[in-house]
């Protein structure tokens, strides 16, 4: 089994757990917490209300993999925490499917 120490959260060692659920995630063994391998940041453009950054929310979650989401309309983007197994093709066919563009 793998592991890491996270320098940024003291006396935490990260595992590479292969039981987890989530292949892609590091959990830290002592307090099951899971730190997901892949962060993306989307730019999204055509969002012009709250309910525009809903849907993204939205359609972004409904992909396989995706663990959390955090859509910033003022700023035009969206932060994706998901496994390692997702690609950047399938978030962005997501924003797209929903009406929306990835720039």
């Amino acid at each position: 089994m793998q592991g890491c120490y996270n320098y940024s959260i003291p006396n935490k060692y990260l595992i590479n757990d292969p039981h987890s659920i989530n292949k892609g995630a590091l959990a830290c063994e002592r307090h099951r917490k899971v730190w997901y391998a892949m962060k993306h940041e989307l730019k999204i453009s055509g969002m012009s209300c709250g309910m525009c950054a809903k849907r993204v929310e939205k359609a972004l979650l409904g992909v396989a993999g995706v663990q959390s989401v955090s859509v910033d309309l003022a700023t035009g983007t969206a932060l994706v925490d998901a496994d390692a197994a997702v690609e950047l093709s399938q978030l962005k066919k997501a924003v797209e499917d929903s009406g929306y563009e990835v720039i």
